[in-house]
């Protein structure tokens, strides 16, 4: 949350310049530095799927997971309705702060997507394989980002474990597609 940033690509770059402006600017702010959000909206097929959704989609209608790389890489997923309480409490909270926010449990794209073949085989009977493209080729983790002033400074804690809301999303899903 305080440390120096030093972002890799053009669009750390230009987050972090944004989020100095903001602070130089004089107005009260908030910052919250979101790690990856997954979960299903109001709007079900509105805005961009992350890789647990677009697993989700490929399993419940008989395809194959694939995985480009090893599967090895890390991601850091909050869930939506974590970040939505999150944002009830920020509401009349104390200004000027920067947070990062994420789960801070980090997990591999291999994982995530057994955790999908798991849930789908025992709540569904949906038998699916993963599939491992490039494999040779290693992705970088996503950044790592620990909420703990988030958690000390809030009553907010991240309260979603990544299989039950998978689970709950995958039955959304099948009901939307009813």
């Amino acid at each position: 949350d305080d440390t120096h940033l030093n972002p890799e690509t053009q669009y750390g770059v230009l987050r972090t310049n944004q989020e100095k402006i903001l602070v130089e600017s004089g107005i009260k702010y908030t910052i919250l530095r979101l790690s990856n959000i997954f979960g299903y909206g109001n709007f079900f097929h509105v805005g961009n799927f992350g890789a647990i959704e677009k697993f989700i989609d490929l399993v419940l209608n008989g395809g194959k997971i694939s995985l480009h790389g090893n599967g090895e890489q890390t991601v850091d997923y909050l869930y939506k309705d974590d970040l939505m309480g999150l944002i009830k409490i920020m509401v009349n909270y104390q200004q000027n702060k920067i947070y990062n926010v994420s789960s801070g449990q980090s997990r591999s794209i291999l994982q995530i997507a057994k955790i999908i073949k798991n849930i789908a085989l025992e709540e569904y009977n949906i038998h699916t394989e993963i599939i491992k493209l490039d494999v040779n080729i290693k992705l970088p983790n996503s950044p790592y980002i620990q909420p703990k002033k988030v958690i000390l400074e809030t009553s907010w804690r991240p309260s979603s474990d990544l299989e039950s809301a998978i689970k709950k999303m995958m039955a959304v899903y099948l009901e939307h597609k009813r």
